[in-house]
């Protein structure tokens, strides 16, 4: 269809358009949060400007019965026979971004939407629309008020609107509504140039958890504010954000313009704001990140870059993953390399913090199993993020994964092991794996036995830097424990543990103490004591020792009574503990070293 064979029609005229304006209020930021923990690890832009909060306003054309105009029978992209209906040209008040709602429970299954805009007297190409299934998660109280809608057109400037509607299924939606925004300008939208971010100011932020605080400097890619883009934060639904966990992520795409200046992004994501909260129905806006062609990162949703906020940009998924959507179309146009860039460094931030595999992948709940790095178009089906982008997800996997792997955390990795024992017995170890500045890892090791060459044993799950485990050596042998792989955080360097050795023997003697493995700081050890001697009990005495470096230290006596005793202690400390004996009854009952020595007992004392 030819622009100039369509009618104009002015706003509020014809096709019987309900037009409605909303004030979307100027804002006052919300001042009471403390400032995220981790700001100060952004550089600093000197003089960079703070956008104050921008007021946007929002128009709201019907389009019913009235407003669209039959076609007849048309053919969809997807060789669907449709009806086919179309607006005449709307001339509007200006507007920078456009997208299309309906009622949430009024679907049209195979419906496509072109919209095209005017600005400065020029036309804009045909967009092609669908319903973009960007939602808040079925069954949130976010989703109770939201509508289903287009992705937003990004269309700077413009001042009239055309759209043509084809649907398999019978006409429009129920509430069928086009909806503009006009983000307003701001002062710092011609400032907000530079590539590299201010940091946030007081107040503007939820605080970052200890863990995130810790590990906030990895990696972490310059990214603009919400205060830096104006967001009128008076417009999003008040109270804390609702969080979840990053177990993966999604690539979108908005839609329209892909020539924007630098200084149109901060007003244009005022506008998909708008859009989402006032045409959408959302508590805020859907995306947790946003990314320009320049390769500039943007924050999204609020509640802070570092945490894991539940966005509304990928329905059933958002709980357990972050959303990044490219700004611009990229089904026939192909993404920046700046952009391609920032994907990259900010995935590999948000995954380190996580511990995400970059090229793994993950069982949603109740979901599929994807990829941790996925595009919308894995989930349902749409067009998003558009097949150029979509396209290069190997790369930005296959990139994302050599930023983790450069910037490995060291870590050490050690194995507390008895030294010596009988012949058949059990003995226990414990191994603790933690990065220098002391947080825990967790993720697999591989105990190992030294033979011509090292044999593996079994493979030890550690999770938050801790785990046990048992052998029963048939013989003396040296021990240690490799690293696999790490899970969480994910870029640790791998490397071994010290050697230990093992003594086992053969005796007719049976001297052994067993008790807890682990205890509480400052809570009483019971050891309960066996000594036989083949089928008969021995009385006598005994030293409890302590591990100290390559000897033992003396600590207290012990008695034993009929083949039973009971010692009773506080250990203070995580240590190996024996016990010497010094007399018994009968006489031929052995004392020396090893045959006259309980097995070690290690005690885990957890603080």
């Amino acid at each position: 269809m030819e622009p100039d064979s369509k009618r104009k029609v002015s706003r509020g005229r014809g096709a019987q358009a309900l037009l409605t304006t909303l004030a979307v209020g100027l804002a006052t930021l919300v001042g009471s949060a403390p400032s995220e923990a981790v700001a100060t690890a952004q550089p600093v832009t000197a003089g960079a400007a703070k956008a104050a909060p921008v007021k946007s306003s929002v128009q709201k054309i019907e389009l019913g019965r009235g407003a669209l105009a039959s076609q007849g029978r048309s053919t969809t992209d997807e060789g669907v026979r449709a009806d086919s209906f179309a607006t005449d040209e709307i001339d509007t008040d200006p507007f920078s971004v456009a997208a299309v709602t309906w009622d949430a429970d009024s679907a049209r299954p195979g419906m496509e939407i072109l919209l095209r805009t005017r600005s400065g007297g020029r036309w804009s190409g045909w967009s092609e629309l669908h319903d973009d299934g960007h939602a808040p998660d079925p069954g949130s109280a976010e989703d109770a008020s939201a509508r289903r809608g287009t992705d937003p057109v990004l269309a700077p400037d413009s001042d009239a609107v055309d759209i043509e509607v084809k649907s398999p299924r019978g006409g429009a939606p129920a509430g069928f509504e086009l909806v503009l925004v006009n983000p307003g300008t701001s002062t710092a939208d011609a400032t907000t140039t530079t590539t590299t971010a201010a940091a946030p100011s007081a107040g503007t932020q939820p605080a970052a958890t200890s863990a995130e605080a810790e590990n906030s400097e990895l990696k972490k890619p310059p990214i603009f504010w919400r205060s830096q883009w104006g967001a009128d934060e008076s417009i999003r639904e008040p109270g804390p954000p609702e969080y979840g966990r990053v177990r993966g992520m999604f690539v979108h795409h908005t839609a329209g313009s892909n020539w924007y200046s630098r200084s149109d992004v901060p007003r244009l994501i005022r506008g998909i704001y708008a859009y989402h909260v006032n045409g959408r129905g959302w508590r805020d806006i859907g995306y947790n990140f946003l990314i320009d062609r320049f390769g500039r990162i943007w924050e999204g949703r609020y509640g802070g870059p570092a945490r894991a906020v539940v966005g509304a940009h990928t329905a059933n998924y958002n709980g357990n993953s972050f959303g990044a959507a490219a700004m611009g179309s990229l089904g026939s146009v192909s993404p920046t390399s700046a952009l391609l860039s920032a994907y990259k460094r900010l995935i590999a931030w948000k995954f380190a913090l996580s511990g995400v595999n970059p090229t793994g992948r993950v069982a949603y709940p109740g979901q599929k199993t994807l990829p941790t790095i996925s595009a919308h178009r894995d989930t349902k089906a749409t067009e998003c993020p558009g097949a150029r982008l979509y396209a290069q997800l190997g790369n930005i996997r296959s990139g994302t994964k050599a930023i983790m792997d450069s910037t490995a955390q060291s870590s050490s990795l050690s194995m507390i092991l008895n030294s010596q024992v009988a012949v058949g017995r059990r003995i226990y170890g414990r191994v603790r794996w933690r990065t220098p500045s002391w947080r825990d890892v967790s993720g697999w090791v591989n105990l190992q036995r030294r033979s011509s060459s090292w044999v593996h044993v079994r493979q030890v799950t550690v999770d938050d830097g801790v785990s046990w485990t048992a052998l029963t050596p048939g013989g003396s042998g040296t021990y240690r424990v490799v690293v696999d792989h790490s899970s969480d955080p994910l870029n640790v360097e791998y490397s071994g543990s010290d050697l230990h050795s093992v003594r086992a023997w053969s005796t007719a003697s049976s001297f052994r103490m067993s008790g807890p493995y682990r205890i509480e700081l400052g809570d009483l050890a019971r050891l309960q004591i066996s000594w036989h001697m083949g089928d008969q009990p021995v009385t006598g005495r005994a030293i409890l020792q302590k591990r100290s470096g390559s000897s033992w230290d003396n600590i207290r006596e012990a008695s034993i009574v009929n083949g039973s005793g009971v010692l009773s202690f506080r250990p203070g400390a995580t240590n190996v503990w024996r016990l010497r004996a010094t007399s018994a009854s009968p006489s031929n009952t052995p004392l020396s070293h090893p045959k006259g020595t309980t097995d070690e007992v290690l005690i885990d004392v957890v603080a």
